[in-house]
């Protein structure tokens, strides 16, 4: 066999095991209870300018109020994000173009160290996108009372 197939072969075996950590690690998360497949968006620029949407769709879930998202090559990192919602934020729906279903349903969080994200789900995952901001899941909600003076 000559050296460049060889070469070729120790790549293609040396691969396999990658592949294989990458699919255990998929599953292993894709399976929990509460994890929820997305696409997610940076909003560049912060509020009120467009979402560039990420080409390929992930899986994420809430730890308390930190947002594991499944990132990298071979979806084999994990990005923490401590989210924010602004007060009045809603679900809102999605441009159909982030290919999550009929009615994809979207939140806009801002992140620890000030950027903005949008999150854009299946209908079906609503609630488990809303996670520990449930009330944002909740259309119609009347306002919070507002104390005096502030």
């Amino acid at each position: 066999m000559p050296w460049w197939g060889q070469t070729l072969m120790a790549l293609g075996l040396g691969c396999i095991p990658l592949l294989w950590t990458s699919l255990r690690g998929w599953a292993r998360f894709a399976r929990h209870p509460q994890a929820f497949r997305c696409r997610i968006g940076d909003v560049p620029g912060g509020i009120g300018i467009g979402t560039r949407w990420r080409r390929r769709r992930t899986w994420a879930r809430w730890v308390n109020d930190v947002l594991l998202i499944r990132s990298g090559l071979l979806r084999m990192g994990i990005q923490a994000v401590a989210a924010e919602l602004a007060p009045g934020t809603v679900l809102e729906y999605a441009p159909l173009d982030v290919r999550l279903g009929l009615h994809p349903i979207s939140l806009r969080m801002t992140t620890d160290d000030g950027g903005v994200i949008d999150v854009a789900v299946a209908l079906a995952n609503r609630t488990l996108l809303a996670g520990p901001f449930l009330a944002a899941a909740i259309p119609g909600l009347p306002q919070a009372p507002r104390e005096h003076g502030t």
